[in-house]
């Protein structure tokens, strides 16, 4: 494997690691997650919601404290 080759992986890499990032930081900001379909340039919903869309222990607090005070 050439540097050049091994420079293009790490660059792929970090550009999915920032896109991930981003969305991740964009639904925490309560972006609708159509919006970041169209945004992140993905056909199909799930993409977006199942590979880049993670849930963490505090985002999950979050929305459920969202949930309570509506309730």
């Amino acid at each position: 494997m050439t540097e050049r080759m091994i420079e293009n992986r790490v660059k792929k890499l970090f550009t999915l690691e920032s896109r991930i990032a981003e969305l991740q930081e964009q639904a925490e900001a309560g972006i609708d997650s159509k919006v970041l379909q169209v945004i992140m340039g993905h056909s199909d919903p799930a993409v977006t919601m199942k590979v880049y869309n993670h849930v963490d222990q505090e985002r999950m607090k979050k929305e459920i404290r969202k949930i309570e005070y509506v309730v």
